[in-house]
């Protein structure tokens, strides 16, 4: 991968957008604390977190709603699959106040070598492949690792496979 050299002016402006995107997600917390602080938010209740989009997340109740939250500050952050203790705002949004215990973690170490968490409570990982553009051996490889070091059943599922002819899919099912 190449490496790009910034100018001054563009390594200050990547760390302007930085800094307004942290104090933008430190403003939201801040405003979830407080009504959190304030009592504006109903009763604990248990919840599944859907998605993770860095500090915002999908839970669903236990009727099936999906909620916007937010989580407290002191929290490790959640991720796809926790299962949590949230409280609902009156705007339907909530404020995800703790963590139940995970039963697995699924996870990739990040650039400092520390381990950054995709997915909890994972049962059953699904690798979906294709034959087109590439198939890849080596990623194919190292989720099944995963699967096998979590102790979980994997499944491998080849997408596009009325694409192949005969000696190419003799191929990809050796």
């Amino acid at each position: 991968m190449p490496s790009y050299h910034l100018t001054r002016r563009q390594t200050w402006r990547v760390q302007k957008v930085q800094e307004e995107r942290r104090a933008r997600l430190d403003r939201k917390a801040t405003q979830a604390e407080g009504m959190l602080e304030e009592a504006h938010l109903g009763p604990e209740q248990e919840g599944f977190v859907i998605t993770n989009h860095g500090g915002n997340l999908e839970v669903e109740d236990g009727a099936g709603g999906v909620h916007h939250c937010y989580p407290r500050r002191h929290l490790e952050l959640p991720v796809s699959g926790d299962r949590v203790v949230w409280q609902e705002a009156p705007d339907a949004s909530g404020v995800v106040v703790a963590l139940l215990p995970r039963r697995s973690l699924l996870g990739r170490p990040d650039a400092q070598g520390r381990l950054r968490p995709l997915a909890a409570n994972v049962d059953r990982l699904v690798v979906v492949t294709a034959p087109r553009p590439y198939l890849s051996e080596h990623l194919i490889d190292r989720y099944l690792v995963a699967a096998e070091t979590l102790g979980i059943p994997a499944l491998i599922v080849l997408n596009k496979a009325d694409l192949l002819d005969d000696q190419e899919d003799d191929q990809v099912r050796e």
